[in-house]
């Protein structure tokens, strides 16, 4: 049996959650933006998945956050 993260099921982990955001990349594609909000200031927690042509690999960088530190102190 595995251990599977958060929100994957299965025996072998082969069951995504069913929120998950599947994001289809192309064979010629340089860029793909992504944006994440906060909701009533609670943090979101989104899962993507990115998939490439098959043969193809993902290289990923992460170019912008616009995170801010907040406390209820």
């Amino acid at each position: 049996k595995c251990l599977c993260p958060r929100g994957w099921a299965g025996r072998l982990c082969e069951h995504r959650p069913k929120d998950a955001i599947i994001v289809n990349l192309k064979r010629n594609m340089r860029n793909r933006s992504t944006f994440v909000q906060k909701a009533n200031r609670q943090v979101v927690e989104k899962l993507y998945i990115f998939m490439a042509p098959q043969g193809l690999r993902i290289k990923a960088t992460v170019g912008e956050t616009n995170y801010i530190k907040e406390t209820d102190c």
